[in-house]
């Protein structure tokens, strides 16, 4: 049976978490986080971010079934490895473990994208990963492609491919407006990045700052960074934090195009700072 298609005019947030701990993926959904699961990309992706502070999963096939055994509410979401001569076996096991939504990293090209789609045959959701500066410029042929739900805008490759200082850098550049505005054209919903709590002092700056970038690029969906969760988590309130995030989503949302042009200098500034210590 062909599956549901979300409408591209939905305004709502969608809030996903990668994971293979079904502890915390059950809590997560608890929480209210639209799409959980693991990230099975391995490929290529420990050369490219070896001297990042990026992190690197060590997911598996089978913890795709663990994650889905524990959700109720929540959509099954994969991340597979790029395109390569192993992708329908891949794509095959990941839909009969369950998956409802299948994110494709690293692709550089529509034929690539094309591929992708053909291989998951309108089994699930199909998402595709922008992380390569070819792809990037390649942008309004990549969402002409029939068949795309959704589009992410991976920052951490971004900035990588484009030998900049950070994510963020790429964050508050003009091409992401460029990026956001093909997606919009396109219908296709899209989002950008992965965001940690909005208030976390911890952080080179101000988490909030983001969160306004994404709402003012007129995002509908974002990442939890891995420091959205602390370590041990004994004290912390998960759908409390959410709750929070998604009010910060929608304060930047409704803010005024005054207030978005204000956070987007501030977020520069601090970039620049970062950029420069």
């Amino acid at each position: 049976m062909p599956i549901m298609r979300e409408n591209p005019n939905r305004k709502d947030f969608r809030l996903s978490l990668i994971t293979n701990d079904p502890a915390l993926a059950r809590e997560a959904e608890n929480a209210g986080i639209d799409r959980i699961g693991p990230d099975l990309e391995i490929l290529g992706k420990e050369n490219r971010q070896r001297k990042t502070d990026a992190q690197i999963s060590r997911h598996t096939l089978n913890d795709i079934a663990r994650i889905r055994s524990v959700l109720t509410k929540a959509d099954v979401f994969v991340r597979i490895n790029p395109v390569n001569p192993r992708s329908p076996e891949e794509i095959d096991q990941v839909v009969d473990s369950g998956a409802g939504i299948i994110m494709l990293p690293m692709s550089r090209t529509a034929a690539e994208a094309a591929h992708f789609i053909a291989l998951v045959r309108n089994r699930a959701q199909t998402m595709l990963l922008v992380e390569t500066p070819q792809a990037m410029m390649r942008m309004h042929e990549i969402l002409a492609v029939d068949g795309l739900d959704e589009v992410h805008f991976g920052l951490n490759d971004l900035h990588l491919g484009l030998k900049l200082h950070s994510r963020f850098e790429v964050l508050s550049s003009d091409v992401m407006d460029a990026l956001a505005g093909a997606a919009a054209e396109h219908n296709i919903p899209y989002g950008f990045g992965a965001v940690a709590r909005y208030d976390d002092p911890t952080l080179p700056f101000p988490p909030d700052q983001v969160i306004g970038e994404i709402a003012r690029l007129g995002a509908s969906r974002t990442f939890l960074s891995r420091y959205f969760c602390p370590p041990g988590r004994e004290t912390f309130d998960f759908p409390y934090e959410v709750r929070r995030l998604r009010d910060r989503f929608t304060y930047w949302s409704n803010a005024g195009r005054e207030a978005q042009s204000a956070n987007r200098r501030a977020l520069r500034d601090s970039v620049r700072r970062y950029r420069e210590e």
